[in-house]
């Protein structure tokens, strides 16, 4: 079992909250509509997401 760790660059996660607001969209209201733990979101955001994959 191995892990993968993706790191988003704050620059990204900027691009990605701006994105977002422009849609006029809550983290809540994105992560409902995509599928997403809002969590996920708010870590994206802050340029601090990781993803762990097994297999």
């Amino acid at each position: 079992m191995g892990k993968n760790r993706i790191f988003v660059s704050t620059e990204l996660g900027e691009f990605f909250r701006s994105a977002r607001k422009e849609r006029g969209l809550s983290q809540l209201e994105l992560s409902a509509e995509i599928g997403v733990h809002q969590g996920i979101i708010s870590n994206i955001e802050r340029g601090a997401y990781q993803q762990n994959q097994v297999g």
